[in-house]
């Protein structure tokens, strides 16, 4: 009994922030009629061919910022153009520009941005969305990345 217990403990343990890690690396937004779905990671994460396939560079000090829009549709959520600025702000309000690299694969339509960070840092994400019709979406949240 007492060791059943013991590796309840140690999957609850381990379990638990994986869990929480997963659910960091993904987030999703809800609006009126879309959902936005941003992740953050570090530049190291994507393979040296892959980075170098969509002209993104790597390093420890390299983040990147994924985003994808989703229409809300009576046959579910499909992907959506649209236009995006944005800036990252750390703690005392240094600014980095966003510049968002379209990508398109088959119906998966997503956006990539770098951004520079130092290790621990905290920065603040505001971006502006532009939908093809029009509707102006605001997706703002905070992350902090770690240097590998």
């Amino acid at each position: 009994m007492i060791r059943q217990l013991s590796r309840l403990f140690t999957l609850l343990l381990v379990a638990l922030p994986l869990a929480a890690a997963a659910n960091e690396l993904q987030s999703v937004k809800e609006f009126d009629g879309y959902s936005v779905h941003y992740s953050v990671f570090n530049s190291t994460f994507l393979k040296p061919d892959v980075a170098r396939s969509y002209g993104l560079k790597r390093g420890q000090d390299i983040g990147i910022l994924n985003i994808a829009v989703h229409q809300k549709t009576a046959s579910g959520n499909k992907a959506v153009k649209a236009q995006l600025v944005g800036k990252t702000a750390n703690l005392i309000q240094q600014q980095e520009s966003l510049e968002f690299l379209p990508i398109e694969e088959g119906s998966a339509i997503y956006y990539l941005a770098s951004f520079r960070f130092i290790n621990e840092e905290v920065l603040h994400y505001n971006v502006d969305i532009e939908t093809a019709d029009g509707t102006r979406l605001t997706l703002k949240f905070t992350h902090t990345l770690y240097q590998e």
